[in-house]
């Protein structure tokens, strides 16, 4: 699938594609830039990680790009390098759109594709409604008919309809990756108490990685949890040093095999995927 969105925006056709990967639709876009050439402008939901992405493009695919912001020191001097096409990639977050200052430099970079990602958000049925999407919109009707890829992790067929609206996609043709994980699945078992619940737990992580990711019904579920991380020390250290095997019961404490992370259980239920995933 990544090779026939690449051809297709090479060749100019847009696209609304849905892929639970991000990464997925990036890695198409920068193929494409890296083949065409010219001048990328990618929208995103967040001005945070922009910078660093930025790096990155140098860094993962030979592409100059820069980051358009109200609080950019040197607007006027980026400007004219953008519209001397010093860039292969234009990043702006939806909500600096509104400044007029960083507008017209969008404007002026004169992209051959925009890249709108979080696109559902334009949407009442998406997953995060944001009403400020409305400014991309108004910013493609202002450009040269740009290719337009959009970008969505997850879109119910509502929200589909409203990412064609808004963006002009009528004629695009909608892809829609595999969102099937083999590798994953749900179990729900009823573990009332406690005492049980933090056993269950401790059975999951001895059998499982050695980086697993819990979630917990509440804070303080969270906080009780992050009691039992025994310094830091990985779970099969603690396990071996105590004599520890599955159905055991130690204490109260359930040790972490995750320092990064935090972890618990639910109120009534243990919900989890395959250990080897590194999800629980």
């Amino acid at each position: 699938i990544r090779d026939s969105v690449i051809t297709a925006l090479v060749t100019g056709r847009s696209l609304l594609m849905v892929s639970p990967a991000p990464a997925s639709g990036s890695l198409c876009w920068q193929a494409a830039a890296a083949v065409r050439g010219g001048t990328v402008l990618v929208i995103a939901s967040s001005a945070r990680t922009l910078p660093h992405r930025a790096e990155r493009l140098a860094d993962d695919a030979g592409l100059v790009a820069c980051v358009l912001s109200a609080d950019h020191p040197g607007a006027d001097a980026l400007h004219a390098q953008v519209e001397a096409r010093h860039y292969d990639a234009v990043l702006v977050s939806v909500r600096q759109l509104g400044d007029p200052r960083v507008r017209r430099t969008a404007l002026a970079s004169r992209p051959w594709l925009v890249v709108i990602e979080d696109a559902d958000c334009c949407s009442v049925h998406g997953r995060v409604y944001d009403p400020s999407y409305v400014r991309v919109s108004r910013l493609l009707d202002d450009l040269d008919d740009p290719t337009v890829l959009a970008l969505a992790e997850t879109a119910s067929s509502a929200a589909r309809d409203d990412i064609i609206e808004a963006f002009r996609l009528h004629d695009a043709e909608p892809v829609a990756a595999a969102s099937g994980r083999p590798d994953l699945f749900l179990e729900v078992r009823n573990t009332p108490g406690q005492s049980r619940r933090d056993a269950h737990l401790r059975d999951l992580l001895y059998e499982g990685p050695s980086r697993a990711v819990v979630f917990v019904a509440d804070s303080a579920d969270t906080e009780r949890q992050a009691d039992g991380y025994h310094g830091g020390q990985r779970l099969r250290d603690h396990r071996h040093r105590q004599g520890y095997s599955p159905g055991k019961h130690i204490g109260n404490s359930i040790p972490s095999s995750n320092p990064e992370g935090s972890y618990g259980s639910t109120d009534n239920q243990s919900h989890y995927a395959d250990p080897s995933a590194g999800l629980i």
